[in-house]
């Protein structure tokens, strides 16, 4: 009787808001990129968890660690299992041979339904963008609809941001105020049948930012 009323003040007292359990390819541009987004947001930390892949920058690596840090969670590095509403995995297309195998990984486990502790079913989804994340960040500036490379792709980024380097802080709030027009030309591109399944242009990440501004709007509206 006394463990049953225990777990229900436990839930009662447990902050409203969804937990997004962010795992990134790099250890530094998309890491330091979301956490600029989270701090601008004034996003909890206890429910926005933004991590490196600890086991390599391979996508099918990144899917895998992914799924690992949700169910077994990482009690070194403060991460609980299955504290998390959504699990994203972030990573680019660049050159990596199993980013394919990373797609299908990650559809598997999306239909696998893993639930949380609250019994909530948890979508797991990949965050992708072809050639690189210099793209989205490109998109800020520019309508891209012409395919080109990684290297392409830094240096057409250049023209905008002269002095953007990988891993660099501040290029949210350089470019946050073209955000929904970088939502939106990324959007064009789907449309245009472009994905992360084509040899083209893409990024999701747009599809991230507006669920982490979508999750301050409505944590603002509980204020």
């Amino acid at each position: 009787m006394r463990q049953a009323e225990n777990l229900k003040r436990k839930k009662a007292s447990k902050k409203p808001g969804q937990r997004f359990l962010i795992v990134c390819e790099g250890e530094k541009t998309e890491p330091i990129y979301l956490e600029d987004v989270k701090r601008a947001l004034r996003l909890p930390s206890a429910k926005i968890e933004i991590t490196q892949c600890l086991k390599g920058t391979a996508p099918i690596q990144i899917v895998a660690y992914a799924e690992k840090l949700f169910v077994e969670g990482d009690s070194r590095r403060r991460i609980p299992a299955r504290e998390w509403d959504h699990v994203y995995a972030v990573f680019d297309r660049d050159a990596h041979q199993s980013y394919f195998n990373a797609l299908s990984k990650i559809t598997s486990l999306h239909n696998q339904r893993m639930r949380n502790d609250e019994k909530r079913v948890v979508p797991f989804t990949a965050i992708c963008s072809v050639p690189n994340v210099e793209l989205w960040f490109l998109l800020h500036f520019h309508d891209q609809l012409a395919p080109l490379n990684r290297d392409a792709a830094l240096k057409a980024l250049k023209k905008f941001l002269p002095k953007y380097e990988k891993g660099m802080g501040g290029v949210y709030d350089a470019t946050y105020r073209s955000l929904p027009l970088a939502i939106r030309r990324a959007r064009r591109l789907r449309d245009a049948g472009y994905n992360a399944y084509n040899i083209g242009l893409s990024s999701d990440m747009g599809k991230l930012l507006f669920a982490l501004r979508s999750e301050y709007k409505r944590m603002k509206g509980k204020r």
